[in-house]
């Protein structure tokens, strides 16, 4: 639990469009009423209903479109641990009641200033998702192979050696038909998730100016500096030296997207 920064958490109920931001922290959006689509930018989308979880990493922007008026809670907070966190998703609970309930109290442990204790709810929380995702996954009409390639890339991706065909023969496929699979599952390739996966994983660690931006580059599998930086930019349309020295401008501005 000491892992947790607790940072704020509240609700608002929303008639038109949210703009285009990110945060600092973890985001976890409860959708209590309502529907909204949730894009994540450059890629993937995915439409709330009551009971779901939008899970959105740190420094990834975000926007929302109403679909009916919508309420919502919502709790930001940092993770040393980020490995659950790292992957933008939506996980539906099926309005689970303690998710709920604690939704509800990290608002009001917000207004009281009450942080330690609110970090604790929102430890149990983050155990509560997990146990319902694991269980959702089992149920969910996806085929193994591509969770199990899923699961490998989200631990294996700072591999440099790591590519698709690997990644087919782990799963017992050819090349050809784990893309195809993958393609119609996410609506994009595997090697376009692989890639995701790292510059996610970039953004974090520039914000540690221990690594320089070579180390960053190959502790996210790019062993080149150079063609690091130019996959980063082409991601999130700032450069790694640009998004270092200026997070907050390049995390928080809408007009700062990577495309």
């Amino acid at each position: 639990m000491t892992d947790i920064f607790f940072s704020y958490a509240g609700s608002d109920v929303f008639n038109t469009a949210a703009v285009a931001h990110a945060h600092r922290g973890v985001e976890l959006l409860y959708i209590f009423s309502g529907e909204c689509d949730c894009k994540f930018l450059p890629d993937g989308e995915f439409r709330g209903r009551p009971g779901c979880v939008l899970l959105i990493p740190a420094h990834l922007f975000h926007e929302r479109r109403i679909v009916s008026e919508c309420k919502s809670f919502y709790v930001v907070f940092e993770k040393s641990d980020d490995s659950f966190c790292r992957v933008p998703r939506m996980i539906d609970t099926g309005r689970d009641a303690l998710v709920e309930q604690w939704f509800q109290q990290l608002e009001k442990l917000n207004g009281d200033y009450e942080t330690e204790q609110a970090a604790g709810v929102l430890y149990a929380l983050l155990r509560r998702l997990e146990k319902i995702e694991k269980r959702n996954r089992h149920a969910e009409n996806v085929h193994p192979g591509i969770l199990k390639v899923r699961e490998y890339i989200e631990s294996h991706y700072q591999d440099a050696s790591l590519s698709v065909s690997e990644l087919a023969r782990y799963a017992g496929f050819s090349q050809s038909h784990l893309n195809a699979i993958w393609r119609q599952t996410y609506g994009h390739g595997v090697l376009h998730f692989l890639t995701g996966t790292r510059m996610r994983a970039a953004r974090r660690l520039l914000l540690n100016y221990y690594y320089n931006i070579s180390e960053v580059a190959q502790l996210c599998g790019i062993p080149d500096a150079a063609y690091f930086a130019q996959c980063f930019r082409n991601y999130h349309g700032v450069t790694p030296t640009q998004y270092r020295n200026d997070p907050a401008v390049c995390s928080d501005r809408p007009d700062v997207l990577g495309k």
